[in-house]
């Protein structure tokens, strides 16, 4: 594959009463582009009020929303606070509230990231549905049918184990069929997956048991769902250090394949499957050449092409910490991009350098090859042009 052309863009965001400032590029940023075959010329980010897992979502109209309290009606270059005009979304587009969503002209659905499972696999999750813009807003009980989980575990690790779900999450991925019908990433653990525990200290903090992957549909624009297939499965060995298959990303490609790109832990490397049946079956997990990543992102290009954003933690060096808060915990933001749009080879590079951050990243493309790339830390956001094909 081509090699391809990153340049990444200083900009200024306007932010109304927010208080913003830059932090400059480091050398050893500007070294590692020029090792990648990068042209960069310069970086800077703008840093708001610092809030963690902020989702970004762009309407129809262009317009992109940032948590709910920032819009940009000028693709990303700038940013002002929200009006009595635009949708009242508080501070529910969050990764641990409202994390799943699809907006198109005449439909927006948005679907919160726990639910509530019962012993029979039927599980009850909090949704919004519009069809009006937006003007009103059903909100409402979506229904999960899933008695292939057995009897799921509860949530009594995470950040929101006081609310009392289950251990299954719906997680971004919201795709929109030819024929209508909803496809929804979902990951947790099934009742067959609590066997299997992890011995690395940082994926025991994320999970306790090993997660999957798995693919659920609606033919009902989201009142209820149910399971089509797992996309990966966690493995019982007891040597896999890994999460199991946490967060991932869902994307259509050209010939009706489906591709999904899936977190295994921040030790532990990305894999992508891809399915050629509308996600009945998918094929082994393969391993993507682009090291631990949390939080995928995909992204189909105007030009065919397919990019990838990513959060990377600083890799360990030596000996593995018997306590996980002891190891760098810093995050870089990736992109990476591939070609053919196959989603088989991919050519990454470092959008921001390590720091102290979520990295739970969203892109858009607002004009032809430039990604506007959010990285889950509010308003830090960045423009990057990526050479045409």
């Amino acid at each position: 594959m081509a090699k391809q052309v990153f340049i990444l863009i200083r900009f200024s965001l306007v932010l109304g009463a927010f208080m913003a400032w830059w932090l400059p590029s480091t050398m050893a940023q500007s070294n590692r582009f020029q090792q990648l075959g990068v042209e960069s010329s310069g970086s800077g980010r703008i840093q708001a009020v610092r809030c963690r897992h902020p989702r970004a979502v762009q309407s129809p109209n262009g317009t992109i929303y940032v948590l709910g309290s920032s819009k940009s009606v000028d693709w990303g270059r700038s940013f002002v606070p929200v009006d009595n005009s635009d949708p009242d979304f508080s501070a529910e587009l969050h990764a641990e509230r409202m994390t799943s969503i699809l907006w198109r002209k005449g439909l927006f659905l948005g679907f919160y990231w726990n639910v509530f499972c019962e012993q029979n696999g039927s599980c009850i999750g909090k949704m919004w549905r519009s069809r009006d813009g937006l003007k009103s807003i059903e909100k409402t009980q979506t229904k999960i049918i899933l008695p292939e989980a057995g009897n799921v575990p509860r949530d009594d690790f995470s950040e929101v184990r006081d609310q009392g779900s289950s251990s299954i999450y719906f997680h971004r991925g919201l795709t929109e069929m030819p024929d209508g019908s909803l496809l929804a990433c979902m990951i947790g653990s099934f009742e067959e997956d609590t066997s299997f525990a992890t011995n690395d200290p940082r994926s025991r903090m994320e999970t306790p048991f090993k997660m999957r992957a798995f693919l659920i549909k609606s033919i009902d624009q989201g009142s209820t769902w149910k399971y089509v297939s797992t996309v990966a499965a966690p493995s019982a060995d007891p040597q896999d250090t890994s999460e199991g298959f946490n967060e991932w990303a869902l994307l259509p490609l050209k010939n009706g394949r489906l591709l999904a790109v899936m977190r295994t832990g921040h030790y532990t490397p990305m894999m992508a499957a891809w399915s050629i049946d509308a996600g009945k079956t998918w094929s082994e997990p393969a391993n993507m050449d682009l090291g631990p990543g949390v939080d995928p992102y995909l992204l189909k290009m105007q030009d065919g092409r397919l990019a990838l954003a990513y959060g990377q933690l600083v890799q360990r060096t030596g000996i593995k910490k018997a306590d996980w808060r002891d190891e760098d915990q810093r995050r870089r933001c990736q992109l990476a991009i591939n070609s053919d749009g196959s989603g088989e080879s991919w050519v990454a590079t470092t959008v921001a350098d390590y720091d102290y951050r979520m990295a739970y990243p969203t892109i858009f493309e607002p004009e032809p090859n430039v990604i506007l790339y959010q990285s889950g830390e509010c308003m830090e956001l960045w423009r990057v042009q990526v050479k045409p094909q």
